[in-house]
């Protein structure tokens, strides 16, 4: 009772004092507001910072200063790898640290899947590094030999494409930004490729002089309508929804979608391998349909030239396929001006790189169709013909047992398809025919500086198939791609749990051998071959 007279009481008199104030504040030039208003220059938006863009998204790494190659972010059930593109191209210690983090991720049981991007959003992988390629033939042609650097560059960059290919988790590998020649390998050998509008893809190594490696000649091999010849001799970029209907990808994701699996991956553990899978295609979208009549950004942009480019780059030689396109110019045809621009793309390639990848782009076709065959007759059904309309998935799906025919078909093509790339590349750094190593290295000077690439030592014609076939023949012993076979599951330190290693030796009561565990660990270090580097480095600057 006490307390609510005293609020009668006070209630009047603090009524009067705010009046007075007011009638004191009216007469002044300033006035003082209890609120703020949007208009307000120095107005701050309360819900800004709750949702407002960050200005680094992927700054909660394992490398603060986000300066390594390779970044990565632990979250539950799913392990997120960013290419960290630095000055350029891939090196030895990026393609090192990817393969150590792909592979712990791969045998550790507490991760469902693994997601492959890129940090910055306008590149997502470039290939073998430019610079890199130039020091080591460089090296090569003043010391006599190729250079061990060179041939472990190339042998982890294949082992790498290898482990990308036959990934034993859900890998999606999100082509977020521009990539060229083997980067785009890094995407389209995953499990689980995805692009999005933004997405493009070059093949060009035959504007330097260079070949195809990393598994490029798989990825071209398996495209329908001769279109990996296509894209591979003229170097005509593929954006958006092409990647998709040429074969580059094989899923159409936003970029928004990788934040929002890493919120949602912690779901994964409650749930069995076959209801997670389908919740990760969950976060696939479809093909976006062109509106019809008109020209539309989500439509096959070579759609209306596909049968031309199957008739014409489907030649067996490069000499017959520049034919084809000087005589469909020549008569003025209905696709003389596509003819044109294909045409004008080739003359400015390397004579020797583009008899060099026709011949690894068909190599890997023939070879895919023989082991198709094979695997259907093995299954009770002879084929006749392949529709050459039916790409590497379609025809998976068709069989209804893709995962099998994922080790019975793909994983031995690509195999071949590795080795003959590691012959043909490591030949080119290793001055084996000297004036195209010269070539090569003009090229990648040229193409470094921002300056036009010189001309070529020899034309398409002067080309013979006798010399094609000296890169494609056996390297020595010792040399040749060796595809060690690895294990699903991770070594244990507990004695009983050891036993159901497939590793596992009951002489040594160890589940792996000491000694090569030992070399491996050497071999996949960030450091390892840095004492070459610097001695190639030395060699070649004096200092």
């Amino acid at each position: 009772l006490k307390c609510f007279l005293s609020f009668l009481v006070m209630r009047p008199v603090a009524s009067r004092i705010r009046w007075r104030c007011r009638q004191r504040l009216s007469g002044c030039c300033r006035s003082v507001s209890t609120g703020f208003s949007r208009t307000d220059p120095d107005f701050v938006d309360p819900e800004g910072p709750l949702f407002a863009e960050s200005i680094e998204q992927w700054r909660h790494t394992d490398d603060p200063v986000l300066e390594a190659p390779i970044l990565e972010r632990s979250n539950p059930g799913m392990g997120m790898l960013l290419l960290n593109r630095g000055d350029g191209g891939v090196k030895l210690r990026a393609t090192n640290s990817l393969f150590k983090r792909l592979r712990n991720l791969e045998v550790n049981t507490t991760k469902r899947l693994v997601c492959i991007s890129s940090r910055l959003p306008d590149s997502f992988c470039t290939g073998l590094d430019g610079r890199e390629m130039l020091m080591l033939g460089e090296a090569a042609l003043q010391e006599g030999r190729a250079s061990p650097l060179a041939h472990v560059l190339l042998h982890h960059q294949q082992e790498m494409a290898h482990l990308i290919a036959d990934y034993r988790k859900p890998l999606v590998s999100f082509m977020n930004g521009s990539a060229r020649n083997s980067g785009v390998a890094v995407c389209s050998l995953a499990n689980r490729s995805a692009v999005h509008r933004h997405s493009r893809a070059v093949v060009d190594c035959c504007r330097v002089g260079w070949v195809l490696e990393g598994g490029m000649s798989f990825v071209l091999g398996k495209m329908p309508l001769h279109l990996g010849e296509f894209y591979a001799l003229t170097g005509i970029e593929c954006r958006g929804v092409d990647l998709v209907y040429a074969g580059f990808s094989s899923r159409w994701m936003s970029p928004e979608a990788l934040p929002f699996l890493e919120l949602t991956s912690g779901k994964l553990l409650e749930a069995n391998e076959y209801i997670g899978k389908q919740m990760l295609d969950e976060h696939f979208l479809e093909l976006p349909e062109p509106a019809p009549g008109v020209e539309d950004v989500h439509a096959w942009s070579v759609a209306g030239q596909a049968e031309f480019i199957d008739s014409v780059f489907g030649q067996p030689s490069i000499g017959l396929i520049l034919r084809s396109l000087k005589d469909e110019v020549k008569e003025d045809g209905k696709f003389a001006t596509f003819a044109e621009r294909c045409l004008s793309a080739m003359t400015k390639m390397s004579p020797l790189s583009l008899h060099m990848v026709h011949r690894q782009v068909c190599f890997a076709r023939n070879c895919y169709d023989d082991h198709f065959r094979a695997y259907t007759a093995r299954r009770g059904g002879q084929i006749e013909s392949i529709d050459r309309f039916l790409g590497l998935d379609s025809r998976a799906r068709a069989l209804n047992d893709p995962e099998v025919f994922r080790d019975a078909v793909e994983m031995p093509v690509l195999e071949e398809c590795l080795r003959a790339e590691m012959r043909v590349a490591w030949r080119m750094l290793s001055g084996f025919q000297q004036p195209h190593t010269v070539d090569l290295l003009k090229a990648l000077y040229a193409d470094m500086v921002g300056e036009a690439v010189p001309g070529w030592s020899f034309s398409v014609d002067e080309i013979s198939q006798v010399a094609v076939d000296e890169f494609l023949e056996p390297l020595p012993a010792g040399q040749e791609l060796q595809l060690l076979p690895r294990a699903e599951l991770p070594l244990s330190a507990h004695p009983r749990l050891r036993r159901y290693h497939p590793d596992y030796d009951e002489a040594t009561t160890l589940d792996h051998d000491p000694v090569h565990m030992a070399r491996e660990v050497q071999r996949w270090a960030d450091d390892f071959m840095d004492d070459e580097r610097l001695r190639l480095r030395s060699l070649l600057t004096g200092v």
